[in-house]
């Protein structure tokens, strides 16, 4: 099995003896896409009302339903709801985790038509707003 994973650049492996080989191979082999539902920080959009998964970390096997699953949710980009200001500074008047951002793509995709291809990972594991104190077990990703 092949598996591609996507990291946000302020994300990170925090647990660097964490062992990503035997998560890999112990994945159910009934889903393609593996994903981490965001903190309770900001009100869901109201199709997401179950929570919104994070885009910061998206782990994909990349078999024929999880190349399927990336090709859609490329597919939903729309660049015409989007520009850049005279500092290069990318702009949309989308809402957070909404149609015109890549979060509200995969949400509309994960909730959606393709949710059987979904597992959820663990928020305090694969999503963690922070590491924990020094001698606690840490998150995979922070």
């Amino acid at each position: 099995n092949s598996f591609l994973i996507s990291m946000d650049s302020d994300a990170a492996f925090a647990n660097p003896g964490f062992p990503l080989k035997e998560l890999l191979g112990g994945l159910s082999h009934d889903k393609s896409v593996f994903l981490a539902k965001d903190p309770n920080m900001w009100r869901p959009p109201a199709e997401c009302e179950a929570g919104v998964y994070c885009s910061g970390f998206v782990l994909v096997r990349l078999d024929a339903y999880g190349r399927r699953f990336l090709k859609e949710w490329r597919d939903a980009y729309d660049p015409s709801q989007w520009w850049q200001d005279e500092l290069g500074r990318w702009s949309s008047d989308g809402n957070w985790a909404g149609a015109t951002y890549e979060q509200g793509q995969l949400n509309r995709l994960a909730h959606g038509h393709l949710q059987h291809l979904v597992q959820e990972l663990p928020q305090a594991l694969f999503n963690s707003p922070f590491a924990r104190e020094v001698g606690e077990v840490q998150p995979v990703i922070v």
